[in-house]
C-alpha cells in the first residue's frame, strides 16, 4: 500500500504538465514568432494576418511548366511575370505582399493588359502551390489579386464616314500646294500615295499606314500577286 501511495503522490510539476497537455489538446491559441497567432491545430483562420511561404525553386519550376509549349512571343512575358512576382512577393504570401504587388504593377504599367497578365500569372501560381502543398489556403489569396472593374470606353474609328468627295478635296489641296511650290514633288507624291492607299484599303493612318515601309511596297509590286502583309 505504501508503494501505491507514493505512485499517486501529488507533485506540482505533474499538474503543470497535465495542464499544458490539456491546453494543446483543446485547441487553445498559442503564440508564434513575430506576434502571429496560430489557431485550430496550427492553422491561422484570419486571412488578413495569415502568412505562407514558397521557395524560388517552386516558382522556377512552375514558370518552366508554363513556358513549355507556348509561342515564342509569349515566353518573355511569362519570364517577366515570374521575375516581378519574386521581386515583390519574395517568397512570402500575405495580404500586405499581395497589395504591394497590385500597387507595383499599377505604377509600372499604363495599359490595362499588362497588369492583368501579371495578376493572372500570380493567381495561377497560387493554385499550383495549393496543389503542391495540399493546402487550399494558398488559393484563398486570390481575393487580394483581383483587378478593380472599370468602365470600358467605347472607341470610334471616326466620328463620320469619309466620302469620295472628302478624298478628292484632300488630293486637290495637295496639288494646289505643289503648283504654288509650297511642297516639292517628292512630298506631293508621298502625300498623294498615302491618301489613295488609305481610301482604297481603309487602313488607319497611325496604327497601320505610318508603320509601312517603302520596301514592303516594292516587294508587293515585284510579286505575282501584289499583296502587302501588315
Amino acid at each position: 500500500m505504501a508503494s501505491i501511495g507514493r505512485l499517486f503522490e501529488y507533485k506540482p510539476q505533474n499538474e503543470l504538465i497535465s495542464l499544458g497537455y490539456r491546453g494543446e489538446a483543446e485547441g487553445t491559441e498559442s503564440r508564434v514568432g513575430d506576434g502571429d497567432t496560430e489557431r485550430s491545430g496550427g492553422r491561422d483562420t484570419n486571412l488578413a494576418t495569415l502568412v505562407l511561404q514558397y521557395t524560388k525553386q517552386e516558382l522556377a519550376s512552375y514558370t518552366k511548366s508554363r513556358i513549355a509549349g507556348i509561342s515564342k512571343a509569349s515566353v518573355p512575358w511569362m519570364k517577366q511575370c515570374s521575375a516581378i512576382l519574386w521581386d515583390v512577393i519574395k517568397g512570402t504570401i500575405s495580404k500586405q505582399r499581395c497589395d504591394a504587388l497590385r500597387q507595383h504593377i499599377a505604377t509600372r504599367y499604363n495599359d490595362a493588359y499588362a497588369p492583368r497578365k501579371v495578376l493572372n500569372f500570380a493567381t495561377a501560381f497560387l493554385k499550383y502551390l495549393a496543389k503542391m502543398h495540399f493546402d487550399t489556403r494558398y488559393k484563398a489569396f486570390e481575393l487580394f489579386l483581383e483587378l478593380p472593374k472599370g468602365l470600358k470606353v467605347r472607341k470610334h474609328v471616326t466620328s463620320r464616314i469619309v466620302t469620295e468627295e472628302d478624298v478628292r478635296n484632300v488630293l486637290s489641296a495637295f496639288e494646289r500646294a505643289y503648283q504654288r511650290d509650297e511642297i516639292d514633288r517628292a512630298h506631293y507624291l508621298h502625300y498623294r500615295a498615302i491618301v489613295l492607299f488609305s481610301a482604297f484599303t481603309g487602313q488607319r493612318s497611325q496604327a497601320t499606314i505610318a508603320r509601312l515601309r517603302v520596301g514592303q511596297f516594292m516587294a508587293a509590286i515585284a510579286s505575282k500577286k501584289p499583296v502587302i502583309e501588315i
